[in-house]
């Protein structure tokens, strides 16, 4: 966790902006915007990054400040739930993910493991606020 703290907001701005951006582009490469619910995801996606990022500039100016406590400890939270509804999302959009001529899913693979870590940067952003605040 120490090391989750030493690196500065800015990092973890970058870190969530970029993962989201290769979701988006990997997704949209493949489904276009055929999809309503892939537009949905990647538009709660979105929230949740600007979310993390904010976070992440709060806990920067003010680590001890009760707003950027309260968005880390409810911050949490709320990537847990979303993350449990983005995988049902993410179990929805296999099925109409296109496939190549071997019948597999065209890089959904690497969509779920960047989808994953955009997750766990989200999480980890706002466990460092938390980690911040109770020094």
């Amino acid at each position: 966790m120490l090391y989750v703290v030493l690196i500065p907001g800015w990092v973890w701005v970058a870190l969530s902006i970029s993962a989201w951006a290769t979701l988006a582009y990997v997704a949209l490469r493949q489904l276009r915007f055929r999809n309503r619910v892939l537009i949905g995801l990647l538009a709660v996606m979105a929230i949740q990054a600007l979310a993390a990022s904010s976070t992440a500039v709060a806990t920067d100016l003010d680590p001890i400040s009760r707003s950027a406590c309260l968005m880390g400890y409810f911050g949490i939270w709320a990537v847990l739930f979303l993350s449990l509804a983005e995988a049902c999302a993410l179990i929805f959009l296999s099925t109409i993910w296109p496939r190549g001529a071997s019948g597999k899913r065209l890089q959904f693979t690497s969509w779920a493991s960047i989808w994953f870590i955009f997750n766990s940067i989200a999480l980890l952003a706002h466990m460092r606020s938390m980690a911040l605040c109770t020094v």
